[in-house]
């Protein structure tokens, strides 16, 4: 694989890794009436887990690429690895300032 197209890659999996696990937790924080299934409650939250974890997976799949092409497609791996650093930085900056 040539490393433009590895920077690439890691920028549309860092966005759709971020829309993914971003949307499988805001799914698995529903609350249910007490007369939902418990079946339904469980494969309702069983997907919402999975949602989350292939989006997980997807950033860190997105490092990896961005590590592979960091040599020679530097611009386009760093903004990937910014994108993926940067609501951590956010929330740490958050709590650190009392605004979370």
């Amino acid at each position: 694989m040539k490393p433009s197209t590895s920077a690439n890659l890691a920028l549309l999996l860092i966005i759709a890794g971020w829309i993914l696990a971003g949307h499988g937790y805001s799914v698995s924080i529903e609350d249910f009436g007490s007369g939902t299934p418990a079946a339904w409650r469980d494969a309702y939250y069983a997907r919402a887990t999975l949602m989350m974890v292939i989006g997980v997976a997807s950033i860190g799949a997105s490092l990896w690429f961005a590590g592979f092409a960091f040599k020679d497609a530097r611009r386009r791996a760093l903004a990937a690895t910014i994108l993926a650093l940067l609501p951590f930085a956010v929330l740490v900056a958050c709590f650190a300032w009392g605004n979370f």
